[in-house]
């Protein structure tokens, strides 16, 4: 079993591709064009360590909405034997998705 360090980023950015989960049920893969990734007081960062400024991210499908594709998205992720995920029942002020313009 791998073990995995407690971590946690406040990330924001916009999404860019949308699909079904392959392999965790509920959850979307976005692919998001990264704008920032901030520290989470007390936790490492280890969304820091990858390279590019576009990462896949899952996220718990009720999260979206029915057409998240351009919209700016603010949440706070961690990394996990799954890839980088979105909490998924963040607090009111740890999520917010707004529309594409």
């Amino acid at each position: 079993m791998v073990q995995v360090i407690e971590n946690l980023a406040r990330l924001t950015g916009h999404i860019l591709s949308c699909s079904s989960h392959p392999r965790i049920a509920d959850f979307d893969l976005i692919e998001m064009k990264l704008d920032s990734n901030q520290e989470v007081e007390g936790l490492p960062n280890l969304i820091a360590n990858v390279q590019g400024d576009v990462l896949e991210i899952s996220v718990r499908r009720g999260l979206l909405g029915s057409n998240p594709l351009g919209a700016t998205i603010s949440c706070r992720a961690k990394v996990t034997p799954n890839g980088v995920m979105c909490e998924p029942h963040p607090a009111a002020d740890n999520f917010s998705i707004s529309p594409a313009v």
